[in-house]
């Protein structure tokens, strides 16, 4: 995320609830409540994101993508 803040891009990590900065922990939330958060991040970002994930962060994007959630 810092090389592209550095390259001059707005960066943001987003933490799902129960990782991260994100309180309380949430043991029994789903991949498709972490795709939620991710939405409901990109949704407050008001212009369209270039989006990057790896891992699970990787297939909360394809269900993104493809319109599951």
């Amino acid at each position: 995320m810092h090389d592209f803040a550095a390259r001059g891009f707005t960066a943001h990590a987003v933490s799902v609830r129960g990782h991260g900065a994100s309180s309380p922990a949430n043991l029994t939330a789903t991949i498709f409540d972490y795709a939620r958060d991710v939405r409901a991040a990109l949704d407050a970002l008001g212009t369209p994101p270039i989006v990057v994930g790896h891992s699970a962060g990787g297939y909360v994007l394809q269900l993104l993508i493809t319109g599951v959630v």
